[in-house]
């Protein structure tokens, strides 16, 4: 889905940057060092993707985007990273095999897919066996209205539904940190 214009205001500001780096420092925090191939869905502008390729500097980062604009932005902005390639994706029909990545990023991108649940089996698909997905999410359920007022999305979900939803896919759920945001980290099995 692409952004309204308040919501392209607020994700492109610099106080939102900041936000984003602590958020994104804490998550990567559960991250193993030793990812080779990673996928990032929703890339935005880029900033998490140069958090990513400091905290994997030896990784093949993919970073994707569905919003064309930000995948320019986002382009411009990692230009100088040599292990990075961006390209416009849709996280729900992903164009890459299956088995393909170690580990899959997703840092406030799922709440924007309308199609979420199929965007989980995706990430499932594409990761190898013993691949990790790595979330950083907000739980928008409790507040539909104030939600959709200020930044419009069809990706309402709880944190519950969320989680469940994974373990459904066949995701092992092995770390979870919640209060109106939450962070995940899950395990596709061998």
């Amino acid at each position: 889905m692409e952004m309204s214009l308040p919501e392209r205001i607020i994700v492109n500001s610099g106080i939102f940057d900041i936000w984003r780096k602590w958020t994104a420092r804490r998550l990567l925090g559960k991250a193993h060092h030793d990812h080779k191939r990673v996928l990032e869905i929703g890339c935005g502008k880029g900033t998490t993707t140069k958090i990513i390729a400091d905290y994997l500097p030896r990784a093949k980062i993919i970073a994707t985007d569905f919003d064309n604009a930000q995948v320019k932005r986002a382009k411009e902005n990692i230009r100088h990273l040599k292990n990075v390639k961006v390209a416009q994706a849709d996280a729900s029909q992903l164009s890459f095999k299956g088995n393909s990545f170690d580990a899959v990023f997703a840092f406030l991108t799922f709440h924007h897919i309308g199609a979420w649940k199929k965007a989980q089996k995706e990430c499932f698909r594409v990761l190898m066996p013993d691949g990790y997905l790595y979330i950083d999410e907000l739980e928008l359920k409790p507040f539909p209205r104030l939600q959709h007022f200020f930044l419009p999305t069809n990706g309402i979900f709880s944190r519950t539904e969320f989680v469940e939803a994974l373990k459904r896919t066949g995701f092992v759920v092995i770390y979870l940190r919640s209060r109106y945001k939450f962070v995940l980290v899950a395990r596709k099995p061998r």
